[in-house]
């Protein structure tokens, strides 16, 4: 959001960089509207597959239901109509904390933040929590959604449950762990899961023949970043 990263700044940012000679090429898909051997023909040598993880996991399997949105969207559609909608937000990242402030600008009637960690151990930064509850956002510690509530393909609610922190382990890590019998319901319109995104791998390694691990990410050397493909990184 502009708020997080003003376009001005973006726009200089881009501009440097291709002033360095660097060709940009939008509005194309690898895989799918160009592949490696056209590219190869053409003279290149090397290809840097950069995608990063954007493909929504849809924890919930809910895809499709009105009222649940990925942050992805919901921070690239940022005139979407949630005014005086009761909106939540759950995720304990960055990403999560600009869905929120993002509701709260766009005028939703209450927004929620729900974290699964204590204030002192969250990802997010104390000072951003508590620049978002001045912009009014509510921000629920300790806590996570155990599954939504679906009336007639829509959403109607939100089960909860309360989260308790366990004491630190050697790492200085302290698990969470659910409390028995703490499940309540919040009340929401709009709910945006901002837990987190997968790789999604298939739409370039049918074209380049790379093997995939277990978990959805491409088999690289460790030490050169080099996939199965000659050339390609």
């Amino acid at each position: 959001p502009e708020f997080r990263l003003p376009r001005g700044v973006v726009t200089r940012e881009v501009r440097a960089i291709l002033e360095t000679g660097i060709e940009l090429v939008t509005g194309t898909r690898f895989g799918a509207d160009i592949g490696w051997k056209e590219l190869k023909r053409r003279g290149y040598r090397a290809l840097v597959v950069g995608t990063g993880a954007w493909r929504p996991s849809w924890k919930w399997g809910t895809a499709g239901v009105k009222g649940v949105i990925n942050a992805g969207d919901f921070l690239q559609n940022a005139a979407l109509e949630i005014e005086d909608e009761r909106v939540v937000v759950a995720g304990d990242g960055m990403m999560a904390l600009d869905c929120a402030r993002s509701a709260a600008r766009l005028g939703a009637a209450r927004t929620t933040l729900i974290v699964g960690r204590s204030r002192g151990l969250a990802p997010v930064q104390g000072d951003d929590l508590v620049q978002a509850e001045r912009e009014g956002v509510k921000v629920l510690l300790l806590a996570r959604p155990s599954r939504l509530v679906i009336n007639k393909g829509r959403l109607a609610g939100i089960k909860c449950v309360k989260l308790g922190e366990r004491p630190a382990d050697a790492t200085g890590r302290r698990e969470t762990v659910e409390i028995s019998g703490s499940e309540f319901t919040g009340e929401a319109d709009v709910f945006v899961d901002a837990y987190g995104r997968g790789i999604d791998a298939r739409g370039f390694a049918s074209d380049l023949r790379l093997e995939i691990s277990a978990v959805g990410t491409v088999d690289v050397d460790p030490r050169t970043s080099g996939t199965g493909a000659k050339g390609v990184f």
